[in-house]
């Protein structure tokens, strides 16, 4: 019996992350966390505040989309690190 040839090994890892240019008009949850500059629970915050409106790309999906120009005003609008260091600081307080 002719043995099988062995398999090639091929590195397997997690997707890569495509480039956010401004073709791309949607971001996913932790890459609008990335360009906001803070933790995904901070983003999960804006969005049950109605900062950011969720987009799924069916009704049942489990993945949330945001508009990447939301994304992006929140940055201009905010100071450097405000959304963060306010969340952090409610949380130690409160």
């Amino acid at each position: 019996m002719a043995q099988k040839p062995a398999r090639k090994l091929v590195p397997r890892g997690p997707n890569k992350p495509k480039e956010i240019t401004e073709v791309r008009q949607l971001v996913c949850r932790k890459e609008a966390a990335k360009i906001i500059g803070c933790s995904v629970d901070v983003v999960k915050k804006l969005e049950k505040k109605g900062s950011l409106d969720v987009i799924k790309l069916y009704p049942t999906a489990r993945n949330v989309f945001y508009r990447l120009e939301q994304v992006n005003r929140i940055v201009r609008n905010s100071r450097p690190n405000s959304t963060c260091a306010e969340t952090s600081t409610s949380q130690q307080t409160g």
